[in-house]
């Protein structure tokens, strides 16, 4: 049964918010506009402020490796949002001076859900999972159209990893999901 759980929580990390930041590097530093970056300093920059300094931060904070946000207490999430925000920020800001939109787009998406998700938090635990899933559909979806409807088939698997392991109920993952659909299309359609 230990090891069913542990099979549970990776699969949970492949598909939690920084993963999801992860392939969206992946997928638009090969396919994207970059501005004035080419792909590697694009994967550089990103994987560094988007996937490395987040998921040091919860080693840090820890003191102990803690595989996601969602074995975090509400009460403790915090200073992870803090730190993510600031680390989103100055990519953005990189993002910016080099004319890469489509990089810049993906981060102030975070950045607003993220932020969202932080003044929630205060009152409420809200789901990361249901948030990054939402951001990344709809960045697919708004570059690449109904091609992209496969990543909507994840909805399901990530919402029933997060009920099984405990780690949200329904309410949170649907709210995280609607925060970040939202918050993605909003960034996608004003800039």
């Amino acid at each position: 049964m230990e090891k069913y759980f542990i099979f549970l929580k990776v699969i949970s990390v492949l598909l939690s918010e920084v993963a999801i930041a992860f392939y969206l590097i992946m997928i638009f530093s090969f396919y994207g506009n970059l501005g004035n970056l080419n792909f590697v300093n694009n994967i550089l920059i990103s994987t560094i402020f988007m996937v490395i300094i987040p998921v040091a931060a919860i080693v840090v904070f820890n003191k102990q490796v803690i595989l996601e946000m969602g074995l975090i207490e509400r009460n403790q999430r915090t200073k992870f949002y803090l730190t993510n925000l600031i680390s989103y920020g100055i990519a953005s800001f990189i993002f910016y001076y080099f004319n890469n939109l489509i990089m810049l787009k993906i981060t102030l998406s975070f950045i607003f859900t993220l932020f969202i998700l932080f003044l929630i938090n205060f009152r409420w635990k809200i789901s990361l999972h249901g948030a990054g899933i939402a951001i990344g559909t709809m960045v697919l979806f708004l570059n690449f159209g109904f091609i992209s409807v496969i990543a909507f088939a994840l909805f399901p698997l990530i919402y029933w990893l997060r009920l099984k392991l405990k780690a949200h109920n329904i309410y949170q993952l649907l709210a995280g999901s609607l925060v970040g659909f939202a918050a993605t299309y909003i960034i996608f359609v004003s800039i």
